[in-house]
């Protein structure tokens, strides 16, 4: 049976030599509940690095377990790996909105950055509190994408403290650019996406960004910033032959 065919949830640890795995209350309610699956049911278990294995549902009055049928070992990605660069917005709400299309596209890892038109005041108290929140909103959207791998969420750090010499190929959208298409030697392992804030970089940053990054014309209007990861990212991937299932 495909693993895309069948309902996932989530076990963050799945011993290699395991026959079955216990289900969180979490899973286990929205399993039951809100996808409202019987016992006996197929489901997918993954654990956000890879890990899959298709089992079906045990209930019982103390726990919910799956009894495992078939191991799918996922052992790489997808062609290289994708990162995204953000600039913190100015509203949570709108980061909220993001974390969803970088699971869905496939992004590894999300670096949030301070960028001089940031509100940092908003998001340094913030942040701490609401990790638990975030993480949980990039496994709900990997259960539904069907996604083994769950996007790592990196601390915030400023813009100009990027380390620039570990982006790999790195494409920022620009109404500057000349043209669309990306001339690329060899495929690096790693490619970098960088969006910017509402109301864009300050000169100085476009100057600190066009050191290490590739502008890339997007033939569209202003963007907002969710729209820009969708746009940029599914673009970028169209350009240099990524692999899709």
């Amino acid at each position: 049976m495909q693993a895309t065919q069948i309902p996932w949830v989530y076990c963050p640890t799945i011993p290699a030599d395991a026959s079955c795995v216990a289900l969180s209350e979490h899973e286990a309610h929205h399993v039951l509940h809100v996808l409202r699956c019987r016992p006996g049911a197929t489901v997918a278990v993954f654990n956000g690095d890879g890990a899959l294995r298709i089992g079906q549902l045990q209930p019982n009055r103390k726990e919910c377990a799956v009894t495992f049928t078939e191991v799918l070992q996922t052992a790489t990605r997808w062609g290289s790996e994708w990162q995204l660069v953000l600039a913190l917005p100015n509203q949570s709400s709108t980061f909220d909105a993001i974390l969803p299309k970088a699971s869905e596209l496939g992004i590894a890892r999300i670096q949030p950055v301070y960028a001089e038109r940031t509100e940092r005041g908003h998001w340094e108290p913030i942040w701490a509190k609401r990790l638990e929140r975030w993480q949980r909103i990039l496994i709900e959207a990997c259960k539904q994408a069907k996604n083994p791998y769950v996007p790592k969420l990196l601390a915030p750090i400023a813009f100009n403290q990027l380390p620039t010499k570990s982006l790999g190929g790195c494409f920022h959208g620009s109404f500057n650019a000349s043209e669309s298409a990306i001339q690329l030697t060899q495929k690096p392992s790693l490619y970098s996406v960088v969006v910017g804030p509402e109301g864009g970089f300050t000169a100085a940053e476009e100057a600190f960004l066009a050191t290490f990054s590739t502008p890339v014309c997007l033939p569209t209007y202003v963007l907002r910033m969710e729209t820009a990861v969708v746009g940029l990212v599914a673009a970028l991937k169209m350009q240099v032959g990524y692999p899709y299932r």
